[in-house]
């Protein structure tokens, strides 16, 4: 039995054996057929010699025995004995059962025979009747020829037929077994070392030379070596692609199973991110919680977990609705991460059976959202200051700020003389601290933050320059220039706070402060005849149309959340100039309107969405001079004016006419009293208010909203316009 340990040997074993086997037993069987046709060829010769010896010793003892002569015929078999080969022979009368005479001695008991022959393993019987003159049978002859040198000879030419095949046979062997090893072995051999090569991922091709079924076998390895190459590069570039793509993702991934332990799929970004704590069988919320691993956020993890588990897959976006969506690493130290996280199912058949976790480092984000928050903080804090500033007037900023860029002038004085010493810095200095104290005084916080890193900076250089007496490399200068660059960054940007905060936009840089007594002393004495003085006089009494809206800026969003509303104010033309006598009403006027606005036309939230408007509604106000006389509009994207509720309420009253002139009607309004809106007190105040400043209102009711017309008496063709 052979034991074969692989399967290249085991085939050419097999083949050579059979080979081999196939030979010797064709050489086996060949030789024993031509050494017993020899030994056929023996025995037929020595059959034939034998039976001519019978005959010729019978013609001699013929006579013996018909005269009955013992002696004549013991002196023939004698004759016989003289062969070597004739190991026996035996004469009988007919009427005897006993020789006449014998010679020799046989192992077999003979009698008297009539012709036969035997062929026996070691000698030749012939049985010969003997016959006198008249053909009367007198007798018989029995001889035995010995077959020992036919037989010694058949054994002699068998060890040579055997000899030969066995020669045969190793030269037909070794010539199949070459043939073979070569057309069927050796090819075997390279299509194993092949397709080994292939499975450690080499390509490989044969070199195939025949059109046999060996050829055949290798032109279907080379498809197939083909074929699986090209696949391999392709999972390998689709691999490398995916690993690409999952490394360059700001997302960390890993998968868990149900009971809660990481499986063997990680991003990079995964360990990156948790570290030694995303390693295998570590458990999930390891990952989420590793501050309180048996906190109250982590135990509730845990349950969404059984849960999500629990669920069907078609129900993962309700599952998915409880599960938690941020989570922060190692609170309040240094290394603080924020992370937002998803959780996408992998399902077999209606049951979950793994979840993925994709977690994205949010913490930048999160810094800058909490910047910005802080930011906007800030921002609101410094508007808040402005309007405080702007409501006792804003020259004193403005001084400052003027003030301020004359300080950073003598500043860039000095750092262009390219040497500094102890006297330039100390004047850099008290330049410095002056702006800095100013903006501490003013809440202007970058500003002050600005100066006082230039000052650090020339706190370094002080005592530097105090040993050297002189001097400063061009690196303390960039570095100056720098930080001067900065506050005068600070100074622009105050100032443009400054004018976003100022009801009357940009022209608030150009306002100066002038005394109501003096301005009414000056009216006065302009008299009949200084048209031109007159102009210019009213004119300087007039206020910016921003300065009338000065309060309306933070009441509406104020008044609209205390509604549940959402409304933006929106202001055109704050620096028209706005004549006195209507600028004493106009606050008022505008305050009505817009409270009018928020209380009644504009609608809540969820009703403006309903109806496809925007959630947040908006007041419009606009101010503009058409040939030299102002006009005012005031608008909203409300739901316009109510007519069956105002028919309605003018029938109680006993009142006619169109809608958007009864809306002026004294004492009329259509709405209860509430936290805004009036006590029945209506538009008509309105009106009789901008009356008394010879101005007019009108009222328009749009597809969308309400909006008014303010506009001098004197110039209308009619106070009602229709929409």
């Amino acid at each position: 039995m052979f034991e074969f340990r692989n399967g290249l040997r085991s085939l050419g074993s097999k083949l050579m054996l059979s080979v081999v086997l196939v030979v010797v037993i064709a050489g086996a069987v060949a030789a024993h057929r031509l050494g017993l046709e020899a030994r056929h060829r023996l025995i037929d010769a020595k059959v034939r010699a034998s039976l001519m010896l019978a005959n010729l010793a019978a013609e001699t003892l013929e006579p013996a025995i018909d005269f009955g002569d013992r002696e004549a015929a013991n002196t023939e078999l004698s004759h016989l004995r003289s062969n070597q080969d004739i190991t026996y022979a035996g004469v009988w009368a007919s009427n005897s059962n006993r020789p006449m005479v014998e010679t020799g001695h046989s192992s077999r008991v003979h009698a008297n025979l009539d012709f036969g022959l035997a062929v026996l393993s070691d000698h030749i019987e012939v049985s010969r009747p003997l016959i006198d003159p008249s053909g009367k049978r007198i007798g018989s002859l029995v001889t035995e020829v010995s077959l020992k040198a036919e037989n010694e000879q058949f054994a002699a030419t068998r060890r040579d037929l055997y000899s030969y095949a066995a020669l045969l046979c190793l030269f037909v062997s070794a010539v199949v077994l070459g043939v073979m090893r070569r057309q069927v072995i050796q090819p075997l051999g390279e299509l194993v070392a092949a397709t080994r090569a292939v499975r450690s991922g080499s390509r490989v091709m044969l070199n195939v030379s025949t059109n046999d079924e060996i050829g055949t076998l290798g032109d279907a390895f080379n498809v197939m070596s083909a074929a699986i190459t090209d696949r391999e590069e392709k999972l390998a570039l689709a691999n490398f692609e995916l690993k690409q793509l999952l490394e360059h993702m700001r997302q960390a991934i890993v998968v868990f199973g149900a009971d809660g332990k990481l499986l063997g799929f990680r991003s990079k970004q995964a360990g990156d991110l948790f570290g030694e704590a995303s390693s295998m069988q570590a458990e999930v919320v390891q990952l989420l919680y590793p501050d309180d691993t048996e906190g109250v956020e982590a135990e509730a993890f845990r349950e969404w977990k059984e849960l999500a588990f629990s669920a069907e897959p078609a129900q993962w976006d309700e599952v998915c609705e409880f599960a938690p969506t941020r989570t922060t690493l190692r609170k309040g130290s240094p290394q603080e991460r924020s992370l937002q996280l998803d959780f996408i199912p992998i399902a077999e058949g209606v049951q979950t059976k793994q979840i993925m976790l994709l977690a994205t480092d949010v913490t930048d984000t999160s810094r800058l959202e909490r910047k910005v928050r802080e930011q906007d903080v800030e921002h609101a804090k410094q508007l808040s200051a402005m309007r405080h500033l702007l409501a006792g007037g804003g020259h004193l900023l403005i001084a400052l700020l003027e003030g301020s860029r004359e300080r950073i002038q003598r500043c860039h004085e000095v750092l262009d003389c390219r040497a500094l010493n102890l006297a330039s810095v100390e004047s850099m200095f008290r330049q410095m601290h002056t702006i800095k104290g100013e903006a501490r005084a003013f809440d202007l916080s970058r500003l002050e933050r600005a100066a006082a890193a230039f000052e650090d900076h020339l706190m370094i250089l002080r005592p530097r320059l105090a040993k050297k007496g002189n001097g400063s490399d061009g690196s303390d200068l960039d570095a100056l220039r720098s930080r001067l660059r900065d506050v005068e960054w600070a100074v622009e940007a105050a100032q443009v706070m400054l004018i976003e905060a100022s009801p009357i936009g940009p022209a608030i840089i150009e306002q100066i402060t002038v005394r109501r007594p003096d301005l009414e002393a000056v009216l006065a004495l302009v008299g009949p005849g200084q048209a031109a003085l007159h102009k210019a006089v009213h004119r300087l009494a007039a206020r910016p149309f921003g300065e009338c809206l000065i309060y309306l800026g933070e009441a509406v969003p104020n008044w609209a959340e205390r509604c549940g509303k959402r409304v933006e104010l929106v202001v055109e033309g704050r620096d028209v100039p706005v004549p006195m006598e209507l600028a004493r009403v106009l606050p008022a006027v505008m305050t009505h309107l817009a409270r009018n606005a928020v209380a009644h036309g504009i609608e809540p939230v969820d009703e403006r969405q309903a109806g496809g408007k925007p959630a947040g509604g908006t007041i419009r106000v606009e101010a503009e001079e058409i040939e030299e006389e102002l006009e005012i509009r005031f608008s909203d994207d409300g739901q316009g004016l109510r007519r069956p509720d105002i028919k309605a309420r003018a029938a109680e009253l006993g009142l006619t006419g169109e809608a958007e002139e009864l809306v002026f009607a004294e004492g009329f309004s259509t709405g209860t009293a509430t936290i805004l809106s009036g006590r029945g007190v209506g538009l008509g105040a309105v009106r009789e208010e901008l009356n008394r400043a010879s101005y007019g209102i009108d009222v328009l009711d749009t597809n969308v909203g309400t909006s008014f017309r303010i506009f001098p008496i004197r110039n209308a063709q009619s106070a009602i316009v229709s929409a």
